[in-house]
């Protein structure tokens, strides 16, 4: 690979230690091995990845109009998305989808969302939280336990209820997870003092496919 010429080396991708050099990114190809390539005798290609320069941002608005439509493909395609997770999330009883919903900066919440990783990270639904339902959260515990927050004891006390529900909905995250009905009654309330947006949906789903299950075993 190489950082000073227009041509860029080919190399095997290993993991963990391929690298792009300075100011570059690596650029990657991977390849699976299908069940017709076992049938015929073939192998997999291995993957190989290239030190190539970053994109330019201002290189692209020059070429703009040729983008466009691949640009209204993207977003025809985000929205496609946004209404398969709402009709999953809904267990198939939505009949209606809202301009808002499908709205051009709700698309890039939802590519945003698939860009941090098409599982619900830990991570990802924590700050998801901290930003749509703690301020929301305070105000309702807060009320329930008959405080007005006028203390340090009462902050401390309903800071502690807000991280609670935080731990259930961040429970999501896990591959296995069963919730008891009550963890899952606790998440669909939250779920109804956020706003929707991308991770909403995919929180909304995960619930509808955990709703099922039984109550055997609880995974932290």
């Amino acid at each position: 690979m190489s950082n000073v010429s227009n041509r860029h080396a080919v190399v095997p991708f290993v993991a963990g230690t391929s690298k792009p050099f300075a100011e570059q990114r690596l650029a990657r190809a991977g390849f699976k091995l299908t069940e017709k390539m076992k049938q015929a005798g073939k192998t997999a290609l291995p993957s190989v990845c290239a030190s190539v320069p970053t994109i330019d941002p201002a290189a692209v608005e020059v070429f703009t109009a040729e983008l466009m439509p691949h640009l209204v493909a993207m977003l025809e395609k985000a929205q496609d998305e946004i209404l398969r997770s709402k009709y999953e999330s809904s267990g198939g009883t939505c009949t209606e989808l809202t301009d808002e919903e499908i709205s051009i900066p709700n698309c890039i919440a939802f590519m945003n969302a698939e860009s941090a990783g098409s599982r619900l990270s830990v991570e990802l639904i924590g700050a998801w939280f901290d930003a749509a339902l703690t301020d929301n959260l305070t105000v309702l515990i807060a009320d329930k336990l008959g405080f007005d927050l006028s203390t340090a004891e009462q902050e401390v006390t309903v800071s502690k209820h807000v991280k609670n529900h935080r731990d259930v909905l961040c429970m999501l995250a896990g591959k296995n997870v069963i919730l008891a009905p009550r963890q899952s009654a606790a998440v669909q309330n939250m779920l109804e003092l956020a706003e929707e947006d991308a991770v909403h949906q995919k929180l909304s789903a995960k619930l509808t496919a955990l709703m099922g299950k039984k109550e055997e075993e609880f995974l932290i």
